[in-house]
């Protein structure tokens, strides 16, 4: 976070979206991983293709290419081991039984689809909402301890996914038909603004002292890179808050946001003073 503030602070300027959110989180997977920096464009446009083209083949040819490159990646790993958390899953051991060729995969190919998109999306609206909202912002810039539930209450009401599944036979569900084939949005973002479970579930409050939120789903289902995700929001919103002047969107800008992953493709910030060291 350090290094990337400090790669703007003379232009009093960034598109937090494009260049510090699509960049800060995926380096940090990229290093977990033990991945090469060097195909950070190339994953990228994987990525792209595979959850925001929209076009069958394009995705079917995105995947088959992203299992193709962690498959030779894999076997490297095999070869020549290292403390990266894809070298561990390609020599790992489960109750004395390595891992099969499909756990391998499996596994790597979840973790690399899922370390690319929702941390990007989650700080194009968290840095979006504190731009048009000054007093907001300087609440957190007064209250730094606020951060913690703050960032919660970001994750409550900025929800990016939720689950679909398709129809396996003809039924009726509450009174509605679904027929074998049809596609159901299961929308599990809906629990965050239940207000049984939440005061005034569509006020912000970074206050909120008890959080039950949806957003990183629940049970067996529940996000593996929660605790990850959280502490690199953390980090940012500290770091950037504690060091960067307070900051609005710049003028003539596009605010649209469009609900779920990539919500915000672009987003320019601007700032009056310096940043500090």
């Amino acid at each position: 976070v350090t290094e990337m503030i400090d790669g703007v602070a003379d232009e009093g300027t960034v598109d937090i979206a494009y260049d510090f959110g699509r960049i800060y989180p995926v380096r940090i997977f990229l290093n977990l991983m033990k991945l090469p920096f060097s195909m950070f464009e190339q994953f990228l446009a994987w990525e792209w293709e595979i959850l925001h083209s929209g076009d069958p083949r394009r995705v079917g040819t995105a995947v088959a290419q992203v299992l193709a490159y962690l498959r030779g990646f894999i076997a490297e790993k095999q070869k020549n081991p290292d403390d990266g958390v894809a070298s561990y899953i390609a020599n790992g051991v489960i109750d004395g039984r390595p891992l099969t060729d499909d756990e391998r995969i499996g596994m790597t190919w979840f973790l690399w689809l899922g370390g690319l998109d929702t941390v990007a999306s989650t700080i194009s609206q968290m840095f979006r909402r504190l731009a048009m909202d000054p007093t907001l912002q300087q609440r957190l810039r007064a209250h730094p301890e606020l951060i913690n539930t703050a960032v919660e209450e970001f994750l409550r009401t900025q929800p990016l996914v939720n689950s679909h599944r398709q129809a396996k036979k003809d039924f009726e569900w509450h009174g509605v038909t679904v027929k074998k084939g049809d596609w159901v949005i299961c929308l599990n973002s809906a629990g965050n603004f239940d207000d049984k479970q939440f005061a005034c579930p569509h006020q912000f409050d970074p206050a909120r002292p008890v959080n039950r939120h949806y957003t990183f789903a629940g049970g067996i289902h529940a996000c593996l890179g929660a605790h990850l995700a959280r502490r690199e929001l953390r980090v940012l919103l500290e770091e950037f808050l504690r060091r960067v002047p307070p900051f609005r969107v710049a003028p003539g800008a596009d605010t649209t946001v469009t609900p779920g992953l990539l919500s915000i493709r672009n987003l320019p910030l601007v700032w009056d003073g310096a940043v500090q060291s």
